[in-house]
C-alpha cells in the first residue's frame, strides 16, 4: 500500500489493521534442551521489561515459527496476543514444538513426559540468564499441562517465579494428561487462574478452576479471575470462541499482566 493511499484509510479501519497485523518477533532463538533436539522460540522484547512471560500454546504445539520471526499458525489466544503482553512491559517468549516432535502428534501425549520437562527447564534457564528478570509460565488450554508439569517438577533455581493458567484443561482428552494429574502442592510461588465463564469446551469446564485452586495449597498467592462476554465464533474448543477469550483479549491480557507484576 502506498503512502498516498494510506492517507485516506478511515481511522477505524486503520486501527483494525494495526490490531490484527501479525506481531513479528524481535528475535528468534534456538535452544538445545536435549541431545540432538532443537527448540525454536520467538521473542518480543519491550524497551524496559519488568518480567518475562513464557507463553505456551494449546493443541499439538506446532506453531511453525519462521526464522524471520513470523508464525505460521498464530491463532491461539496467547500467540495472537503476544504483542499485547509485550505492551505490558513483559518480554514474551513463545516456544514452538521441539524438533523431535514436528512430525506426528506434536506435543499431544508428550507434555506430561519427563523429556518435555527438560524442554521447560531449558526455557526458564535461557530466560533467567538472558534477562535477569522474574520468569512466569503462562499456558492456555493444553498449554496448561505444560504449566502444571513445571509446577510439580521444576524446583530450586529452575522454578518459575509465577504461573498463570488460562482456559485450563482439567478433563481427559487426546493429550493423555490434564492439569489435575500433577501435584501442584509442590509449587510455592504465586499463581493466577483465568477462565471464561461461558467456556463450553468439554475438556476445559469453568468448574475445573476451583479444583486447580484447591491443589495449589502451598502457593504464596493464588487467585481466580472469571471473564464474561466477547465475540465467539466457530468451534467451542477453538481459540476464536469463549475458550480463547475472543473479543475480550485486551481486557484479559491487561488483567493478567497487572496481576503478575503486582505479585512477583
Amino acid at each position: 500500500m502506498s503512502l498516498l493511499a494510506a492517507k485516506f484509510i478511515p481511522l477505524t479501519i486503520a486501527i483494525l489493521l494495526l490490531a490484527t497485523a501479525p506481531a513479528i518477533a524481535d528475535e528468534v532463538v534456538e535452544l538445545s534442551p536435549r541431545d540432538g533436539v532443537k527448540l525454536r522460540v520467538a521473542v518480543i522484547s519491550p524497551g524496559a521489561p519488568k518480567a518475562v512471560a513464557v507463553l505456551f500454546t494449546g493443541g499439538a504445539g506446532k506453531l511453525g515459527i519462521r526464522r524471520n520471526g513470523t508464525i505460521k499458525n498464530g491463532g491461539n489466544f496467547l500467540v495472537r496476543t503476544r504483542a499485547m503482553f509485550a505492551g505490558q512491559e513483559l518480554v514474551t517468549m513463545v516456544p514452538d514444538v521441539s524438533s523431535d516432535r514436528k512430525k506426528g502428534p506434536g506435543l499431544r501425549a508428550f507434555r506430561h513426559s519427563k523429556e518435555y520437562t527438560e524442554d521447560l527447564r531449558a526455557l526458564i534457564r535461557h530466560a533467567r540468564q538472558t534477562y535477569k528478570l522474574p520468569v512466569w509460565f503462562i499456558g492456555t488450554s493444553a498449554g496448561t499441562i505444560s504449566v502444571a508439569n513445571a509446577a510439580e517438577r521444576l524446583t530450586g533455581a529452575d522454578r518459575p517465579d509465577g504461573l498463570v493458567f488460562t482456559a485450563s484443561l482439567t478433563e481427559d482428552s487426546s493429550h493423555r494428561a490434564h492439569v489435575l494429574d500433577f501435584d501442584p502442592a509442590k509449587y510455592t510461588g504465586p499463581a493466577l487462574i483465568a477462565h471464561h465463564r461461558q467456556d463450553n469446551c468439554r475438556v476445559t469446564p469453568a468448574g475445573g478452576t476451583d479444583k486447580i485452586k484447591d491443589g495449589l495449597e502451598k502457593a504464596s498467592k493464588v487467585e481466580e479471575r472469571l471473564f464474561d462476554g466477547g465475540e465467539p465464533r466457530g468451534d467451542v474448543c477453538q481459540a476464536h470462541h469463549f475458550h480463547g477469550f475472543a473479543g475480550i483479549e485486551e481486557k484479559v491480557v491487561g488483567e493478567i499482566a497487572n496481576w503478575m507484576l503486582a505479585h512477583q
